[in-house]
Formats: C-alpha cells, structure tokens, sequence
C-alpha cells in the first residue's frame, strides 16, 4: 500500500527489502555475516554483481543491498498479477529480453536511466541459478555492457556456498556475504569487456571458495 502513496522510491524498497530478509532469516533460523560492505555504499551509481544458488539469494541480497538499490528485471514481470505490479510500482527496471537486435539500444538506454537516477543496480552475474558443482557459472556480459554505459562502477559481492545450510535444523547455518574491491569502467570500451568480465570472475571465485571454506 505504501509504494501506491511513494510510487518507484528506492528508500520505501530498502525498508521494505530490510523487513523481508530479517523475518526470513529469522524463520528459516539463518545467521548472516555481512563484509566490507561500505565498499559499495561509497561509489553510487554502481552495478552490484553477485553470483547466483537458489531463492535464497533474494533474501540474502535483501539484507545487504545499500539504500537507493533496485533490481534489473525482465518487462513480462509487470504482466503478473500482484507481485509483477509490486515490482514495478516498487522502482525496479524492466526491460525487454527478447529484442536481441536491439539489446545494445536496451542496455545504453538502462545505463542512461541508473545515471540519471543514481541508482545501485543489483544483478545476478550468471543470469541463472547455479545448479552444479562449480563454484560460478560462466558471467553474462549484459551487466559490463550496462556499467560502461552508464559510466560506473561494478561493485563485486561474494556470497558463500548454502550447501552446508540444514533447512531441518532449528539453526540452520551461517551466509557470509563479502564485497570486494568496485571496478571502474571509466575509460572502458566493449572491446575491454571480455577481460573485465573474466578478472572480476575470478575474484569472486576466489573468496566465495576462502568464506565458504570457514564454514
């Protein structure tokens, strides 16, 4: 009811993020550790990259996520009764997937609007759940694209593996979420892309096999 009365405000979203992960966790019987993280509160506007296990990870990034954060979602969301509704009027950012032809239009003009609200935009690097036994699955570049466009930084999060939570136990285990140093796109073309993606790939691998090793 509030986002009717504060339409698209991202400080009502934080609240209301923050409320949600702290009743989760607290049903689920959950301890998270959060990391370095006025790393990312200090470079705004930024794209805040994490990677990606199950349903969890919304929980999780609710409880760390900075104020003035929203999300990248596909524009069919908003055709969704309620929730679709919720995450729109909420402030998130919709976009069209399916217009290949265009996706470089899509992204510049995403990049134009986090610009010009100042914005942090969270993104799950793999675009997908992570399924198998690699600690990440291969990053998608639409995020880079995004950050150079928009002339910010990439702000890495590591979360640790949740293959060690027991859901059955009253106390079911610990997350340990860690930022890492923000990366600058200043000066970045396309053709840096590849590299970036690759360096900050395997930073974050790096700590999510070091946190979740003290598990």
């Amino acid at each position: 009811m509030i986002f009717l009365i504060f339409p698209r405000n991202e400080v009502i979203l934080y609240y209301a993020a923050k409320i949600f992960s702290s009743t989760g966790f607290k049903i689920l019987g959950i301890k998270i550790e959060k990391r370095n993280l006025e790393l990312v509160e200090k470079v705004r506007p930024s794209i805040i990259i994490s990677n990606h296990q199950s349903f969890l990870d919304v929980l999780v990034g609710s409880a760390y996520i900075p104020r003035y954060t929203v999300s990248l979602g596909k524009r069919s969301i908003a055709l969704i009764p309620f929730f679709g509704w919720l995450y729109w009027i909420s402030g998130n950012i919709l976009i069209n997937r399916k217009k290949k032809v265009n996706a470089y239009k899509t992204l510049e003009s995403v990049g134009e609007e986090i610009h010009k609200r100042k914005v942090f935009v969270w993104i799950m690097a793999e675009g997908t759940r992570n399924k198998t036994k690699q600690i990440l699955l291969p990053f998608k570049k639409g995020p880079f694209h995004v950050a150079i466009s928009s002339r910010c930084f990439i702000s890495p999060v590591a979360i640790s593996r949740f293959d060690k939570l027991n859901l059955n136990n009253w106390y079911s285990g610990k997350i340990i979420v860690e930022a890492l140093l923000p990366v600058a796109t200043e000066n970045k073309t396309k053709e840096d892309i590849p590299h970036m993606v690759e360096q900050v790939r395997n930073q974050m691998e790096e700590k999510i096999i070091s946190i979740s090793s003290e598990l």
